[in-house]
């Protein structure tokens, strides 16, 4: 059973300080300040998602973590709902028999927990330096399709490699988008064979957060299946100073 308030947008919280906070994405703020993530972005939003129109469209963007892609949608003049995890226990991790997350899932959960508490805090300061009106939910990404909202336009940035089965994630959000699917930034193995492999080589639990890469057939049959086309198209983002190129897609419902 699907509790009625599961997805019910949290009310908004104060300006947390900086120290509380990390941040993925690198932002900028209207008073001139910055701050630097791991990935920046800035300037680069529309071709990111494909160039894709959201003005006057509902969006959801999943794994928000900092927020980067809601706020650019919502300054492009989308209505946004950002959605992330609610807690540790929603984490994943290729598994190793040594590790904590093997051993005590509890215990990785309680451990990891923190790391929750400053993504959140980063994206609460944002949304406050920006003065955004951008919704937030905090619910199970394996809990979608219990949600019956629906929305124009679903983004999910560089997140699918991050999930044990990206296969039922992209099913799931097939249910709650209306018009497109937008899988952004994302490496894509350019094959029409239908098939997907590990990121790595899974020998190192220091990157044991990474799973798969798919392959652009696999894409095109699962989301073909949905009832959407599939365009890749190549997208760019900037990390140590180093500019990177990954592919992202765009799924467009066809007529029903």
């Amino acid at each position: 059973m699907t509790s009625i308030d599961e997805f019910a947008p949290v009310a908004p919280r104060p300006l947390p300080r900086k120290e509380d906070c990390v941040f993925y994405h690198s932002m900028s703020f209207p008073d001139g300040d910055s701050i630097d993530g791991a990935w920046d972005i800035r300037g680069l939003f529309e071709q990111y998602i494909g160039n894709y129109p959201v003005r006057g469209k509902t969006v959801l963007d999943v794994g928000t973590a900092g927020g980067f892609l809601a706020f650019e949608a919502e300054k492009a003049g989308a209505k946004v709902t950002a959605l992330d995890v609610r807690s540790a226990a929603e984490f994943q991790r290729v598994p190793f028999g040594g590790s904590l997350y093997q051993r005590d899932r509890e215990a990785f959960a309680k451990e990891s927990e923190p790391y929750v508490s400053l993504l959140h805090g980063g994206f609460w300061y944002a949304w406050n330096r920006l003065d955004s009106n951008v919704e937030v939910v905090y619910a199970p990404l394996a809990r979608l399709p219990y949600w019956k909202r629906r929305f124009d336009v679903v983004f999910a940035g560089a997140i699918l490699e991050h999930l044990s089965d990206p296969v039922a994630m992209l099913a799931n959000m097939a249910e709650l988008a209306d018009e497109a699917i937008i899988i952004a930034f994302t490496f894509v193995l350019h094959s029409r064979e239908q098939y997907m492999e590990t990121s790595n080589d899974w020998s190192d639990p220091n990157f044991a957060y990474t799973f798969w890469k798919l392959s652009r057939g696999l894409y095109e049959r699962v989301l073909g299946n949905l009832g959407f086309d599939v365009e890749f198209i190549p997208a760019k983002a900037r990390a140590n100073g180093q500019e990177h190129t990954r592919d992202t897609i765009v799924a467009r419902r066809r007529k029903r």
